[in-house]
């Protein structure tokens, strides 16, 4: 049975997660067999191997098609069985992407317009090759329905060679100035955008830090904190270098580049 006092999760789509990763383990310790959860963000994925705890007959994987990869699915099976092949999970497609002209929104876009679910899509690494990681059970609609982005016709097909990505390639430096550590001053400095409006989209929900929604105006940043805002972006905090001589704060951000 799930367990019912779920007040450590803040909102309703967390609580929500955690029941059906719940349900996925139970139904993987009762029929002995693999079952697999949708992707999941590195919060939820915490989330898994928390409640694999509860099931000591239990094995755990997470495959997201390469091993840095962001978004990855959680497998649960029973401790005498292997996982062999993570092809029977999530497939791995790619085209090509040569003059740069289509972007992470754009395949994202695409691929939701399809009628597909977000939570069938694992990572998008956009480079002269955009490769795109799904779960095994849409791959063959999307090498049949995905022809084209951004009126570029495209050619998708299956990528069977080994994912090496590093993070630090995905990412840029940036520093900025802020009078203070609060949330809505933060990413109104990061985005661009008025105190007000910083605050206002805030309170509708679109910010995360560290994959977890936050509503909260004045909540602080820490170093490590990644911040998320439905879009505009994602930074993260990598250092509190002290303060300028009129006190205010200096933060040194690495931001995601559109290349992702």
């Amino acid at each position: 049975m799930v367990v019912d006092n779920l007040s450590f999760l803040k909102t309703q789509e967390e609580r929500i997660a955690y029941r059906s990763i719940w349900e996925k383990a139970e139904r993987a310790d009762t029929t002995f067999t693999f079952v697999a959860t949708d992707f999941l963000d590195p919060f939820l994925q915490a989330l898994a191997d928390s409640v694999r705890n509860s099931f000591p007959n239990l094995r755990l994987s997470f495959l997201g098609g390469y091993p840095e990869a962001e978004r990855k699915r959680a497998v649960f099976y029973p401790d005498f069985l292997e996982l062999e092949d993570e092809r029977e999970f999530i497939s791995v497609l790619a085209f090509d992407n040569k003059e740069f002209s289509i972007g992470h929104r754009d395949v994202l876009g695409k691929t939701l317009s399809l009628g597909l679910d977000r939570k069938v899509i694992g990572d998008i690494l956009i480079d002269d090759k955009v490769i795109l990681i799904v779960s095994a059970s849409v791959s063959n609609f999307l090498l049949s329905e995905l022809r084209d982005i951004k009126r570029h016709k495209i050619q998708l097909y299956e990528y069977t060679e080994n994912l090496q990505i590093s993070e630090d390639e995905q990412w840029i430096a940036e520093d900025i100035i802020t009078p203070a550590l609060r949330i809505d001053t933060v990413i109104a400095k990061l985005f661009r955008l008025s105190r007000s409006d910083a605050q206002r989209v805030i309170r509708q929900g679109k910010l995360k830090i560290n994959h977890r929604e936050e509503t909260k105006t004045h909540a602080t940043i820490q170093e490590g904190d990644l911040i998320s805002l439905r879009g505009y972006g994602r930074v993260r905090c990598i250092e509190q270098a002290g303060k300028t001589q009129r006190g205010n704060f200096r933060l040194i951000f690495k931001k995601q580049m559109e290349k992702r």
